[in-house]
């Protein structure tokens, strides 16, 4: 009996790591805010730059849709630079159809349409460091969405399925804040631009994915933008080998001490 309490008991410390879903909350609200702020130090341990390059995204106060910050991508003057900054998601994370990721972010794009046509912003689920291509073809462990002027010279919003660009139909109105929201299922993704949303967009990439990246790809043109509010949640995180050995060796000791 005591045997089997102890086993329990440590099953059962083990499998809530394996069963919490993803909850993590971004809005920028305890950085330092300022034009002059390049995300240097504390920032960078907790956005990191994937590019090698010393990052530009200054936390700002002008606009915020919850206060007092936001987040400033801002293509004046970058021409040359291409940027992504990442946060670590703690763990490998699959999206099933029962347990979908959900990534959910606001933007304010104070230009009108001819700052959205000139916009480069795309918030990305990723394995690793792998980050989807500037142009339509070539293949990524990524799900990206975001309005990436690099792939086309248009309003409407476009998404990264693994292997591809593709149109999501969907495109932010007007200068106020707007909520875009990509569900990523087993299979397929479903994305949401303010009151519009479009669904069964296929998921060429299928496998898990360990961080949430946020990048640019100045390639011209005036293109600003706020972010604000960012999450992401939901999902399954996939046990590391020792733990889903440990768990297997918890269950067959169990069961030969039942027979026994």
């Amino acid at each position: 009996m005591k045997k089997t309490l102890f086993l329990l008991t440590v099953v059962g410390l083990a499998l809530p790591a394996v069963a919490a879903p993803l909850d993590f909350h971004e809005n920028w609200d305890g950085y330092l805010a300022g034009s002059a702020n390049r995300f240097e130090e504390p920032y960078k341990s907790t956005w990191p730059d994937m590019t090698g390059v010393t990052n530009r995204y200054p936390v700002e106060t002008a606009q915020n849709r919850s206060s007092p910050n936001s987040l400033l991508v801002h293509n004046t003057g970058w021409s040359d630079i291409k940027m992504a900054i990442t946060h670590d998601l703690g763990g490998e994370w699959q999206a099933t159809d029962e347990n979908p990721i959900v990534v959910e972010f606001y933007l304010r794009i104070p230009g009108g349409n001819s700052h959205r046509r000139h916009l480069d912003l795309i918030v990305e689920l990723s394995k690793d460091d792998a980050i989807a291509p500037g142009e339509s073809g070539g293949a990524a462990n990524v799900i990206a969405f975001g309005m990436p002027r690099s792939v086309r010279d248009a309003a409407a919003s476009w998404f990264f399925d693994g292997a591809t660009w593709a149109n999501t139909g969907l495109a932010p109105t007007g200068a106020n804040w707007q909520q875009f929201k990509m569900t990523v299922k087993s299979n397929e993704i479903d994305f949401l631009i303010g009151d519009s949303s479009n669904s069964g967009f296929v998921r060429t990439y299928t496998g898990t994915f360990t961080q949430i990246n946020i990048r640019h790809v100045s390639d011209g043109g005036t293109g600003a933008a706020y972010l604000d509010d960012l999450s992401v949640t939901g999902g399954v995180l996939v046990p590391e080998p020792a733990t889903a050995l440990m768990l297997l060796g918890l269950g067959g000791l169990f069961l030969r001490r039942r027979r026994g």
